[in-house]
């Protein structure tokens, strides 16, 4: 890290007490200035009034300069995304209009939150790869999109968890019930992998919504063809070993 250079971290929430506790931060204090970006009131570059569009999502950006943005994809995480977006951009002199329209027609890749239609549902491709986290943000973002309908999730494992692999998978499902809690329930939770049936362990051993334990996408698949109905959103996931791209594929042919 060189003297003109600039460390940006996520301000939302304990990330401030994290970075603290695993980066020698005062090693980076001193070599360079830090920028916080997040939804905190503290954060140096910030978003403001956040609110679900048709088509995505807008937000106030607060940075040098301040000004609504527009984003085609959910989820607070691809605000801070954006954020952060903008605030490199402002840092090497992208005029910000530029960046403003650039982040407008953006497109999400292949099997990262990529919507498809079909059957009069609608199906969340996020199958490129999975942590313990993405699940969550995704999980979180499907209630922005689902304002009707059923809301069902297809896991497939997280892997190359080691010996936490159990603890983290059901994590996802403690989750899960807190979100139900606060008023966000799934109706469906189906998975698929051993380290996925975690998930449903624990959300059937501690909530009441519906789970399905599948012993390979096809089965998953079949599963969420017979229960979606028109106006449902299904958001499918996992670790990019276990190809869940191939739920996706027969769910929408």
């Amino acid at each position: 890290t060189s003297h003109d250079g600039k460390l940006y971290i996520c301000g939302n929430g304990d990330m401030k007490q994290i970075t603290r506790e695993n980066v020698p931060y005062s090693l980076c204090e001193a070599k360079c200035p830090i920028c916080y970006y997040g939804t905190e009131a503290d954060c140096e570059v910030r978003a403001t009034d956040l609110t679900v569009t048709e088509t995505g999502q807008k937000f106030v950006y607060h940075g040098r300069q301040t000004g609504e943005v527009e984003l085609s994809v959910m989820g607070g995480h691809n605000v801070n995304n954006a954020l952060v977006a903008m605030a490199l951009g402002e840092q090497f002199g992208v005029p910000f209009d530029d960046a403003v329209q650039a982040l407008k027609e953006y497109r999400p890749f292949s099997m990262r939150g990529e919507r498809k239609d079909a059957h009069g549902y609608h199906v969340i491709d996020d199958t490129y790869n999975a942590s313990p986290d993405s699940i969550n943000s995704n999980i979180d973002a499907l209630f922005d999109y689902a304002k009707t309908g059923q809301k069902i999730v297809v896991l497939g494992d997280v892997l190359e968890l080691g010996e936490q692999s159990e603890k983290l998978h059901r994590g996802i499902g403690k989750f899960i019930v807190e979100e139900a809690q606060k008023g966000k329930t799934l109706d469906l939770v189906i998975t698929v992998g051993e380290g996925a049936s975690f998930i449903a362990k624990q959300v059937e051993e501690t909530s009441n919504i519906a789970v399905k334990i599948c012993k390979d996408n096809e089965e998953a698949a079949a599963f969420v063809k017979k229960c979606a109905k028109e106006g449902d959103w299904i958001l499918v996931k996992g670790s990019r070993g276990m190809h869940m791209d191939e739920v996706v594929q027969k769910v929408v042919m």
